[in-house]
């Protein structure tokens, strides 16, 4: 639809910042962040001094699902 609007305002970790988003282009057709059906996107965040990994779906809020730095869908 066009449509923009904020997901998350959020503080990514500092491995995501430094191994993952500097080569994105690099990393983004064999790691994904989007879900296989392209309604959620998973990230590492840092919450409360934690390294957290949420699954952010565009039509509900975000949920933890785990701590960890580095998270990517299954290609499957």
């Amino acid at each position: 639809s066009g449509e923009r609007r904020t997901l998350l305002a959020f503080q990514p970790t500092f491995s995501f910042l430094t191994q993952f988003l500097p080569y994105f282009d690099q990393y983004a057709r064999s790691h994904r962040l989007w879900s296989p059906q392209s309604d959620a996107i998973v990230l590492p965040i840092q919450k409360d001094e934690v390294n957290r990994i949420a699954v952010i779906p565009l039509n509900s809020e975000p949920r933890y699902l785990a701590e960890g730095d580095m998270p990517f869908w299954s290609q499957q």
